[in-house]
Order: C-alpha cells, then structure tokens, then sequence
C-alpha cells in the first residue's frame, strides 16, 4: 500500500477524550444489481483543433480504421482525422467548404454524403474520398430552416431518399435523388417537427414516418401507401417535451421499436405484426435524455442504450437484460463543453468545444496501457481478489458521485463487471479484505478524519452492508488484522488531548466492540502502526527543539519503548512512513523519511540495525519545497522489496534501490506525465505488473504496464 508524506502539525487539536464509547451507525440494503459491462470500459482521449461542434466515425480510406470527420454550424470548412486506431500520430487535415455543415450524414455509395446547412438554408451532396479535397455535388435551396436528416430508400429502387425536418423548417419533406439533382416532395407544411425518422409500421416492406410534432406535442404516424405517398393515420399526444426519436428493433424480433425520450424517461414503443405499438417499457432517468443512442456496446446480443444530457455534459450506459428489461443506468463520463456524441460498430465517439475527442469502446486484452471507465473523478483506489483466482480487481471512490465503485474482472483479466455503492464521505484510503465465507470489505477512512465506513458485500446473495465507526480522534494510522472467521481486530492510532492513543474495534457479525489502550506518548506528530500480536508503533515526536523517533510494543503490562534516533527540529517537518515486507521474509519493515535541513532530508530504517539513519539529497527533479509532495509504495522484483516515489509535482514515478550494505540510494525514472490522485502497484493479471492510478487529469482509472 501507498503511504502519503504527511506534514506534522505541533498545534494539535484538543477535545473532549472518549475512552470505551464508540457511536456506530449499521445500514443494511440490497447491494446494486451487477452490471454485465463486459470490457466496455476502455476509454482514450485525442486531442483535435477546436471550435467543431460535430464529429461523424466513418471509414474513408477503406482500412477498416475509423477516422473521424469534424464539422460546424458555424466554420466553413470541415476537418478530417485519421491513425486513431493505430494509436499513432493523429493526421489531422482541414479543408474550405463555401457553406457551414449543420448535420452530416453518409449515404451507401462509398465517399458520398449528404448535409444539411441551416444557415444557408439548403441541403446537399458531398463527396469526401481519399487525400481528394472534398466537393459539393449538388445542393437544394428551401425557405426555412433544413436541420435534421434521415435517410432510407421509400420506393426500394434502390436509391436513397432524405427525410427533412427541424424545428425551424416547414413541415417534413422528402427529397429525392434524380440525375444528379436534388427535388423536393413536401409531406406536410405549416407545422414544426423537432424530429422525424423512417420505420416500417405496417410490415409491408416499404419506409412509413414517425415524426414528433413540436407544437402539439405529439407523435405523428405517416403511412405510405407503397408509391411514395405518405398519409397521416393516427397521432399520440404527450405532456411532455421530446428530445428524440430512433427506430431500432429493440427486443431482437424483427419488428422495428421507436425509442423516444422526454423529460425524465425513455420510452420503448415495441412493434408487432399488427403495428398496434400498443406494447411499451418506460426507463426512468435521473437527466435530461437529450439524445439516446441504441446499440450493443457489451457485446451480448442483447440491446444496451446510450443517453446523452448535453447540458450537463453527461453520457449513461442502460444496459439491456432481455430486449423488456434494463439495469440501472450508470454514469460512464461527464465532460465539459460537450457538443456531441456518435456510435459506430458499438464505439461511442464524443467531442468537447475546446476540442478533445474521446471514445469509449470494448477492451479486449492487456496488449497496451489502457484508461478504464466508469469513472468521473476517482480518487482513493484499491484492488482485491474477489474469486481468489490471482486476477486483481479493482475498487475506487469517485467523489464526484459519493459512490464506492467495484470493477470485478473475468479470468483473463478484462472487467465484466461493474458494482456501484453509496459512501458517506470522500475517503482518501482503502483496505480492501476477501473473507472465507466469500464476503468482500471495503475499510473506508481519511486520516486526519474520525469516520471510519465499513462496506461488507456478498455477490453471490446481493447484499451489502455499511457501517460507520467513529474514533475518539483524529486517525494517524488504521491497520486491519483478522483473528479468525468471526472476528477482525481494526487498529487504530489517534492523538487526543495531545496525546497518541492505540484503540482497537473488535468486529464480529452482530456487533462492535471498541477498546482504548493507555496513552502511549504525548506531541506525536505521525505514527505508522503494525498490528502483530503484541501491536508495534513506530512514532515522531517532538520534544523542545528535538524530534525522537521511537517505537513503541503495546502490551498487556507495561509498553516496551525504544529510542531510535533524535534529530535537532528543523523549520519545517514532513515526513512519510511505510511498513511493508521489505525482504519478502515475513517480517514487517518501516521505512520513515523526514526533512533535515533545507534541501536534505533523513532516511530511518528499521532493517539497518544498529545504524537506523542514511543522510540524502533527493536528486532535483523530484524538486521538493513543500509537504505532502511524496507517495511511497513497494514494487516487488522477485527477491526484495523496492521502494518507489511519485512525486505528484513531477507528475513522475521513480524507483528507489536500497543498499543494505553501501546504503546508497539510486533512483531510477519508470514513468513520466501522469497525474495521480491515488494509485497502487502490482500485477492486476499474472504475468503483467501495472501502475494503476486515478487520474486526475482525464478523470479515469489509468493502468501503465511496468517491467518487473
């Protein structure tokens, strides 16, 4: 486990002392139904030139390797990106167009495109192929205002028609291909629809229209009588405002649904061979489904939706479980700026104003670094072995939803499952435990802080239970010990009246037991604990203008106490303990560093007896000014221990070799450019060794792959 290096603070906070009382709140729920994710979680950010407000995945060149093409309501010219599959250097080439492009749509003749420009007040074809710059091949002037297009062959002549609407256009026309020009066939004029699309409503073969009308609030059904006719049949009112309409055969039965969402629901009309769509599920949303995207983004066969809230920069994932039903939906990012979203091969592809491009897609296996999603701002992470099976999973905190999130991976390591949990704060550690009885604990706390939350799952019955611990004071230290299988020992450190006590809840099944030790030293500024059988504190202290380092055995008579070392106080103090089997013997090690003069700062070591203390000079591009700069951790090399740091103002990751003999310390870069919340190191599948962090800056869950 990481230990962060923590300031000592001399003002310590007094109160009121609680010796044998501990208060314990016990909530006891349904744990969050599991999310069959199933590797949909890999998530990559691009950067691209800003001000594109659309983004179209298409496959121009032919290569099976999607690129992706930028337009705007408000630029003439359009942008082209290539090598995003590659994850090489992206190819990024921008070309004039003589109008602005409000909607961009590919049409089934390869390079060939049709757009509709609001502004201008037209329609058109464009062809865009190749290295070729891209031409206009025809266009159409109307009188109001083209936004929306869908597209599908009316007549089945094997020519593709457009469907024409908007909330700022006349009606709904049709516009159809001839010679190489454009024409016009108005289906109802002096209205507004926001949106309209085809789908075939009587079964017959050919392409009806439902359109959502803005200014009765309802759903319009136009059937086509098979010559291109269209004729209004019937007409579903709502209260409610529509965002979007799409035909999709939602329950795999080869009748085409409609989706439609409005405020605060999606509802799924479900067509059959009578075309009653009488048949309806309505999902319930916590946002503003401003656009809905269908598709089987886990890849079981099964259909998943995608909604988007625009503003508030939002997109959840509805999972499908039978085509009827639908697990909760889960929040898999929230970016600022965002202006739109598409799907392609069940990849979602969004844009941001300031021009970042993301995708989030189906991960296939550990042959590359990789960011993990859901996530919106991570900060505490751990990992666990929830099947015993040497594959780690991972848990997390994300402060943005006060939720303990669980990704459980399958035997090849990929994540397939997503379980999601309330917390009561934004804990900065967790201790992750897997019991024989196949319950998974999450210890949740912030040290400085009196709340300690314990979340207790069992997957197999769907259960989870919280509790929450309070200490007597502020936590220094926690460490968790099991005894057996109805009881774990929780220890403690927590200073109180300016004194540092060892406090110990002893949790069982039905209840929680709490005992305060005897004062073990007063001014102690940090303590790191080992919870053995006769507890061990090693501690700082200051005393006049002298720091003592000491360790402390509690026991059940007299604490057995020993003086390490002293140091003359300097100006400011910062220091940062770890214990941790060092030489993979068995025996807990504690490593403790503490500043010692302006630039220099003292390493103590239990393992190098009788001589505890090695001066050093931290090389300076770790650039050390400042508290709270320095992580610690241990990475394992087979025989030993090495101690690594991350230095967050680096945003680096070093190694550190120690010297038992020379007592000299190297370091060596292992990674540079990640910005860190929190982070762990180990090998989340056999045979590779990951750096697996919360990343700040993408706000994702971030694994670098590490050589041993």
């Amino acid at each position: 486990m990481r230990r962060h290096l923590k300031g000592g603070n001399t003002d310590l906070k007094t109160g009121r002392s609680y010796s044998f009382l501990i208060l314990f709140l016990i909530l006891s729920q349904n744990i969050s139904a599991q999310i069959p994710i199933n590797g949909f979680c890999e998530y990559n950010s691009y950067q691209v030139p800003s001000g594109y407000e659309h983004c179209l995945p298409v496959d121009i060149n032919s290569d099976s390797f999607s690129e992706i093409i930028l337009y705007s309501s408000s630029k003439k010219k359009i942008a082209i990106v290539s090598g995003l599959m590659t994850r090489n250097k992206l190819l990024i080439k921008e070309y004039s167009l003589p109008f602005e492009i409000s909607k961009l749509e590919p049409l089934k003749n390869k390079g060939m495109y049709v757009f509709s420009s609001r502004q201008n007040r037209l329609l058109g074809l464009l062809k865009i192929f190749g290295d070729e710059k891209p031409k206009v091949i025809s266009k159409l002037e109307f009188d109001s205002f083209p936004e929306n297009i869908n597209i599908g062959d009316v007549n089945n002549y094997g020519v593709e028609e457009f469907l024409i609407s908007g909330s700022g256009f006349d009606g709904i026309s049709l516009i159809y291909q001839y010679k190489g020009r454009l024409g016009e066939s108005k289906i109802i004029g002096g209205s507004s629809f926001c949106f309209s699309t085809f789908i075939d409503l009587s079964n017959n073969g050919f392409y009806d229209i439902v359109a959502c009308n803005l200014l009765e609030r309802s759903l319009q059904f136009y059937y086509n009588d098979g010559e291109g006719n269209f004729n209004l049949m019937r007409s579903l009112s709502s209260d409610k405002k529509f965002y979007s309409i799409n035909s999709y055969d939602i329950d795999n039965d080869t009748f085409e649904d409609l989706v439609v969402s409005n405020t605060g629901s999606i509802t799924i009309l479900y067509g059959d061979f009578q075309s009653s769509y009488k048949e309806k599920v309505v999902i319930p949303v916590k946002h503003i489904p401003e656009e809905v995207l269908p598709g089987d983004f886990n890849q079981d066969g099964l259909t998943d939706l995608a909604y988007v809230d625009y503003t508030n920069g939002t997109i959840f994932i509805i999972f499908g479980k039978d085509g009827k039903e639908f697990y909760k939906e889960v929040l898999y990012r929230k970016t600022n700026d965002l202006t739109d979203v598409h799907q392609i091969n069940n990849t979602l592809w969004f844009l941001s104003d300031d021009g970042q491009l993301f995708s989030i897609e189906r991960f296939n296996g550990f042959t590359k670094n990789v960011n993990f999603v859901p996530a919106v701002n991570p900060t505490a992470i751990q990992h666990f072995d929830y099947a015993e099976d040497r594959v780690k999973d991972i848990c997390f905190i994300d402060r943005y939803k006060s939720e303990l999130n669980l990704l459980i991976s399958d035997e090849e390591g990929i994540p397939s499952l997503y379980y999601t949990m309330p917390v009561a704060s934004d804990h900065e550690e967790i201790i992750a435990e897997v019991t024989t009885s196949g319950d998974n604990i999450f210890y949740c706390f912030t040290k400085g802080s009196r709340l300690l939350e314990i979340i207790k799952t069992n997957f197999e019955n769907e259960t989870i239970e919280r509790k929450q611990l309070y200490s007597p004071g502020d936590i220094q230290d926690l460490k968790v010990k099991r005894v057996d299988s109805t009881l774990t020992n929780i220890f403690i450190t927590y200073n109180n009246t300016n004194r540092l006590f060892l406090g110990k809840f002893e949790y069982r099944e039905l209840s929680v037991t709490f005992k305060q030790y005897p004062s073990v030293d007063r001014n102690v500024l940090n303590s790191e604990l080992i919870a053995a059988e006769e507890p061990i504190i090693y501690y700082w202290k200051e005393y006049s203008d002298t720091l003592y380092y000491k360790k402390a055995v509690i026991k059940t008579g007299p604490n057995e106490y020993e003086n390490i070392i002293h140091l003359p106080k300097p100006d400011s103090i910062v220091f940062s303990s770890i214990s941790s089997d060092l030489q993979n013997n068995g025996s807990q090690n504690v490593i403790s560093i503490i500043e010692s003069g302006k630039s220099d700062f003292t390493l103590v070591s239990d393992e190098w007896k009788p001589d505890f203390t090695y001066s050093l000079i931290f090389p300076e591009w770790l650039n050390i000014k400042e508290e709270n700069q320095l992580f610690f951790s241990f990475i394992n090399s087979g025989i030993k221990n090495n101690l690594v740091v991350y230095s967050p103002e680096q945003k680096s990751l070093s190694k550190i070799d120690l010297s038992n003999t020379s007592k000299r310390l190297n370091f060596t870069k292992l990674i540079d450019s990640v910005d860190a919340a929190d982070y762990f190191i180990g090998s989340i599948f056999p045979g590779k060794y990951h750096f697996v962090f919360s990343n700040k800056r993408e706000g994702c869950i971030s694994l670098i792959q590490l050589k041993k």
